[in-house]
């Protein structure tokens, strides 16, 4: 791997762990070097390289062209999705993908807490329930298996919450094949104490490891329709798409909450009203 992917490596790393490169570079190099160094306009030497990676997961041996694992933990590497839409939000996903050979997925549901307007628009429009967050398990047949778990920064966000899903979960599908990677995925209810605990950023490989012997594992079928459906890959219609659009539009200019979104797109579905008058009428009520 050349010097200019490493950085990349690097940056996504880095911003998935919610980490500055103040934090990263501290006592080891200047903020600029490194900064300029994830943009792919500095080479950094492999002995600064193995002083930086533990502080990102990332395995010294990978630097060393030892191992062909990029990242090492002996707990679970907690790694954030942007609040911006699916397809770009999911990149670590993507980038672990580009890496490893074996790759299990867990997409990990809650039960929505909301009314039956609601729960019906999750299980027929957007998957059968909302995806909260996405567990994998790595297998590289040099290294101990790293498992990792994905979230939206907002605590209150759900991953499947996007008009976008399905090109990011395809795109998921596409990489694997494209890079030859043996990729199986599950779908899995979330218990509350599990969900609280991710919630909370407080969850460790010990709660992680269990679940993939809970669950029995499928292949992508790109043919297979019902497949797309249980995990959200059916196409929405034009209404349903520019609902979700607009409302997260709505809701990142505004700053509300998840229950407040999803009261908005309950009051849009029940009352069978305009979308843009809807979203104009709650602009002007917040000033």
């Amino acid at each position: 791997m050349n010097k200019n992917n490493i950085g990349r490596l690097f940056k996504v790393a880095r911003e998935a762990q919610d980490k500055t490169q103040e934090e990263i570079s501290s006592s080891i190099i200047a903020r600029s070097s490194l900064s300029s160094f994830e943009a792919g306009n500095f080479v950094l030497s492999d002995d600064i390289l193995m002083k930086l990676a533990p502080r990102l997961n990332l395995n010294q041996s990978f630097i060393s062209g030892q191992s062909s694992s990029p990242f090492k933990s002996k707990d679970v590497i907690k790694l954030f999705t942007k609040e911006i839409m699916a397809f770009h939000s999911l990149e670590p996903l993507y980038t672990i993908l580009e890496f490893y050979k074996r790759l299990e997925l867990i997409f990990l549901v809650a039960e929505p807490k909301y009314s039956n307007t609601i729960r019906r628009f999750f299980d027929h429009n957007l998957s059968q329930k909302p995806i909260y967050a996405i567990v994998a398990r790595t297998k590289a047949e040099d290294e101990d298996d790293t498992f990792f778990i994905f979230r939206r920064r907002n605590p209150n966000s759900t991953i499947t919450l996007a008009a976008d899903w399905t090109q990011a979960l395809t795109r998921i599908a596409n990489l694997s094949e494209e890079n030859r990677v043996n990729m199986t995925f599950s779908q899995l209810q979330l218990n509350n104490e599990l969900f609280e605990r991710i919630k909370q950023w407080q969850v460790r490989k010990k709660d992680i490891e269990p679940l993939f012997d809970e669950v029995e594992f499928s292949t992508y079928d790109k043919k297979n329709d019902s497949q797309l459906k249980e995990y959200g890959l059916d196409v929405l219609s034009g209404t349903e798409l520019s609902l979700i659009k607009e409302s997260r539009k709505w809701r990142e200019n505004h700053n509300i909450s998840t229950d407040d979104l999803l009261a908005l797109m309950e009051t849009i579905i029940s009352k069978k009203i305009n979308i843009k008058e809807e979203i104009i009428r709650l602009k002007k009520s917040r000033g």
